[in-house]
């Protein structure tokens, strides 16, 4: 799951970029100075512009809140807030960080429930990364009921995206055509043909192979 999300982050997926030549100038001197360990400079820069709503700012300045070494600027719980909120507008580096926090277990890491809440959040608005994720959790049960109303629903949200936004949109696609075909009683086989020639035209040579088993 964390290697898709940081292909889509490689893909550029990560949210509003910055607002203007100055900010960015302020971002890299925060982030500079937060590297090298200047956590006081670096907050005085990044504050200002995670205030004004860079996702990216905002995980930087969460980042110095869970920083020990911050010493007066500790506050986790703030920091988790702030990942959290950037991750629900669309900084998957943010969500990482949360899931990180989450695996370690601390009094102030999220829960599963939390990240299941930022995935629905940014699946909801169409992120095809976030819904293929979610079509995961209710196809094999992690974390969630298993549901194959809501995989199905989520699934449909990752095929929707081009191939080129979203690699796995094929894959969705195919998974969305097996599952119809394979409802038992419930089956909608014009479904699974519909979906299978979507999944063989995005490249997905089994559903090429489906859709000849499923004619005439």
């Amino acid at each position: 799951m964390l290697k898709l999300i940081l292909a889509a982050i490689a893909l550029g997926l990560t949210g509003p970029a910055f607002a203007g030549d100055s900010q960015s100038s302020s971002m890299r001197n925060g982030i500079a100075a937060y590297k090298s360990g200047d956590f006081h400079q670096a907050q005085e820069l990044l504050t200002p512009i995670a205030m004004a709503g860079n996702l990216r700012a905002k995980r930087y300045v969460a980042y110095i809140l869970l920083d020990h070494d911050a010493k007066d600027a500790f506050d986790p719980d703030r920091a988790v807030g702030l990942l959290s909120d950037a991750a629900k507008h669309g900084d998957y580096a943010a969500l990482i960080k949360l899931e990180e926090l989450r695996r370690e277990g601390l009094a102030f890491s999220p829960s599963l429930d939390d990240i299941i809440e930022v995935e629905t959040h940014r699946a909801s608005m169409g992120d095809p990364v976030l819904a293929w994720r979610l079509a995961k959790r209710y196809e094999y049960g992690d974390g969630v009921a298993p549901s194959n109303e809501e995989a199905i629903r989520w699934l449909k949200v990752a095929a929707a995206a081009p191939v080129t936004e979203f690699p796995k949109s094929g894959e969705a696609a195919y998974k969305l055509c097996m599952m119809h075909a394979r409802a038992g009683a419930s089956a909608d086989m014009r479904a699974a043909k519909t979906w299978c020639a979507e999944a063989a035209i995005r490249g997905e040579a089994a559903a090429a192979v489906m859709l000849g088993r499923l004619a005439p």
